[in-house]
């Protein structure tokens, strides 16, 4: 029984790691393809695989939850051609035995995967974005990369980080009735002990105010923290994400656009154990007495359908206002209701 478990765990993870590597590379070139006017004119062979290599963990992070699906179902197809799921099953290893042999591996390769996302996704984003600009990262640039911070009386907007410099700030003074005081114009502003000091300030006043032009942005927020709120949230690390959604001030995004990816990177692993519950369930009442081939389209179609869903609520918490756990946890909690329906559909039959 023991070795049974043991066969159907490397079966699963030596497809799962050639179907991760093969999405990876195929989407990989597509995407160099899309994207080659992003590389400078001059870019030779190594610069695209640059690119390639940097922009792989980016891909991964997309393609991670539908390319264990598909192995989980590639395995169980090539057991049921070869008439070894009949084997296994009058060995002993039911269904409930397979999802017990299965879930360990299941468990570990998607909790290294999640690792793995985890701190390469940040690192490819800092490289790309410092090479290539955003444009080399968003699927699809914004009219304005500007970054705007929301600071007591103040609405900021600058134009580019740059190290411990910021480039191009302009701050908007509120009155206490919420109308505009002023608006000052600096060139760029360094890190200071009191702030950001400000450089090549001027001033433009709608209040008919006599006050001396400001010398500092007295703001908390770090270069670092200011770099990781100019990038995308989907990318950065669970730790970087704590951080930006426990700010007193808000950027470009709600604090809950940052928690939402909290909780959908936290709950991949319980996503991945449940597709395996599925498509064990799936495979053990349809796949030997139907094709299996067609099977595996009608998965493939489901998980596909559960990625856009997935997509789709990631971003309620910004255009709907919904909060971050509901938006995150909402396609898991169909999915977790689909794998009971079966479960106790297979227990009746």
């Amino acid at each position: 029984m023991h070795g049974l478990s043991r066969y159907l765990s490397r079966l699963f993870l030596a497809r799962n790691l050639t179907v991760s590597l093969g999405m990876v590379a195929i989407l990989g070139v597509l995407d160099a393809l899309s994207k080659g006017d992003i590389l400078p004119p001059d870019a030779g062979l190594q610069d695209h695989m640059k690119f390639m290599l940097l922009r792989a963990p980016l891909i991964f992070e997309q393609v991670f939850i539908f390319a264990f699906l598909l192995s989980l179902l590639i395995t169980y197809v090539a057991l049921i051609r070869r008439n070894e799921l009949v084997a296994v099953v009058y060995a002993g290893l039911s269904a409930m035995g397979q999802i017990r042999a299965l879930a360990p591996a299941v468990l570990m390769a998607s909790l290294a995967y999640v690792a793995l996302i985890d701190q390469a996704a940040p690192r490819a984003q800092k490289a790309l974005t410092a090479w290539l600009g955003p444009e080399a990262v968003v699927k699809t640039p914004t009219l304005s990369d500007d970054l705007w911070i929301t600071d007591e009386k103040l609405l900021v907007r600058i134009k580019s980080v740059e190290g411990g410099m910021l480039k191009g700030i302009t701050l908007f003074h509120m009155a206490e009735e919420g109308k505009m005081a002023a608006v000052s114009f600096a060139t760029s502003a360094k890190a200071d002990v009191a702030g950001w000091r400000l450089s090549g300030v001027r001033q433009v006043r709608y209040d008919n105010q006599e006050f001396a032009l400001p010398r500092y942005w007295r703001s908390t927020l770090d270069p670092d923290t200011l770099r990781l709120l100019a990038l995308e949230p989907r990318y950065l690390s669970v730790r970087s994400l704590w951080k930006l959604s426990m700010l007193e001030v808000s950027g470009n995004r709600a604090t809950s656009a940052y928690q939402v990816w909290i909780y959908s990177r936290l709950a991949l692993p319980i996503a991945a154990l449940t597709f395996m519950v599925v498509t064990v369930i799936v495979m053990q009442r349809f796949g030997r007495n139907a094709k299996p081939e067609l099977i595996l389209v009608v998965a493939m179609a489901g998980g596909f359908v559960y990625v856009i869903f997935n997509s789709i609520s990631k971003t309620l918490p910004d255009t709907m206002n919904v909060a971050a756990p509901t938006a995150a946890l909402a396609p898991l909690a169909c999915l977790l209701l689909v794998c009971v329906v079966l479960a106790l559909r297979n227990g009746r039959s």
